[in-house]
């Protein structure tokens, strides 16, 4: 790290943990949710069809929302424009509670996903200019909070279901959340860091960014397919019961929130591109280990291991993405979020449509081939270690 003056190094460490306060608030606000997708399947009273359309627009506005993000940041600046995208996110969560009928959750989740994927890319922008003026990596200890933060509040969740109702839950998460990201958004670096850095804020991602996002893509596919999918495996093969599969979502969040803390370091000692060669055949590894494990308990470490594997993809491509776009980090870390995110949501329809087509097990062993594509073209992340 370069010697800084003490009157540089301060906002420095402010801004880190600014950041770093973003990443959990959006980690609380997503783990609130969660939990209560169930009763408000129950509350709307649909067919699984037309909630899963329902569910769907929260990806898919979560997509469109990302679109923009790289125009608002080149006008304001990425600490106005998380500042106010997370808050307005936080906000959104009582409507999904209090919604009156289906059409009006609809809007209202497309909102909340809308803003939630202005959050994310927003706060992966300022993280990044963050990690820049440090001079060493530290995007992937911020996505490590983002996987605490989901560990305790959806504990949290689950132990106010049965004792608060839902627009209260929904209320208290929604204060909290507010309050933090007003508070942080005051200790994040100057608007100026990363406002008007080029004229052409709507210019298509470049060659290097596309490239990056498609492999965003695939990691973020990857993850969702085993979160969605290994529980359900688990089920048709080896009969297991609730708790387990329970048992193996809060193992993968576990593992996955280790690998992201200590990507950093990795990161710094073997660099940016073995860090995901080297995820990449591991997660394939995993899956296959666990495909082919005699008994639940052994198959369910395996899955949970791919967790401390795939954990460390996302960030290391999402801080490649930031310097790939030379005239603009914000629209380079856009358009690589943005295609990542893309993966996240047809990650389990991928494997469901496999599964249809031949079996789950052959469903999930694809998955751990788009692993291997992943690491066939890994060189690609060695930009994330170009001079800051």
């Amino acid at each position: 790290m370069v010697a800084m003056s003490p009157s540089i190094a301060a906002p420095l460490r402010s801004a880190r943990w600014a950041v770093g306060v973003f990443f959990f608030v959006f980690g609380v606000f997503i783990a609130t949710w969660v939990p209560h997708i169930p009763l408000a399947k129950e509350r709307l009273d649909v067919s699984p069809a037309w909630f899963g359309a329902a569910l769907l627009c929260m990806g898919g506005g979560g997509v469109v929302g990302m679109i923009p993000v790289g125009v608002l940041i080149n006008q304001w600046g990425s600490a106005r424009v998380l500042t106010w995208t997370a808050s307005l996110a936080a906000a959104c969560l009582p409507l999904l509670a209090l919604a009156p009928g289906y059409w009006a959750f609809v809007a209202a989740l497309s909102t909340f996903g809308a803003l939630a994927g202005m959050t994310d890319v927003a706060m992966n922008a300022h993280g990044m200019e963050v990690e820049k003026r440090i001079g060493r990596p530290v995007l992937s200890g911020f996505h490590g909070l983002f996987s605490v933060a989901g560990l305790l509040s959806a504990g949290v969740a689950s132990l106010l279901i049965e004792r608060v109702s839902e627009p209260e839950r929904m209320g208290l998460s929604t204060l909290v959340c507010i309050g933090a990201a007003l508070i942080a958004g005051r200790f994040l670096l100057p608007a100026e860091v990363d406002r008007g850095t080029t004229n052409k804020p709507l210019a298509l991602p470049n060659r290097a960014t596309v490239g990056l996002g498609v492999l965003a893509l695939l990691a973020l596919l990857i993850e969702g397919a085993v979160l969605d999918w290994a529980g359900i495996h688990l089920r048709a093969t080896f009969a297991a019961d609730a708790g387990l599969t329970s048992l193996l979502v809060s193992a993968f969040f576990g593992c996955m929130a280790v690998s992201r803390l200590s990507g950093d370091a990795l990161r710094m000692r073997l660099g940016s591109a073995r860090v995901l060669r080297h995820s990449a055949w591991l997660t394939a590894l995993c899956l296959a280990l666990a495909l082919l494990s005699p008994s639940a308990p052994l198959a369910l470490a395996f899955f949970a291991l791919c967790g401390l594997t795939v954990g460390m993809m996302a960030p290391v491509l999402f801080a490649a993405g930031g310097q790939a776009d030379s005239e603009h980090a914000g629209r380079g870390m856009a358009a690589v979020v943005s295609l990542g995110y893309v993966g996240l949501i047809a990650g389990p329809a991928f494997v469901g449509f496999v599964a249809q087509a031949t079996t789950l097990s052959v469903g999930l062993a694809a998955v751990a081939g788009l692993s291997l594509v992943i690491w066939l073209f890994g060189g690609a992340a060695r930009i994330a270690d170009s001079p800051r």
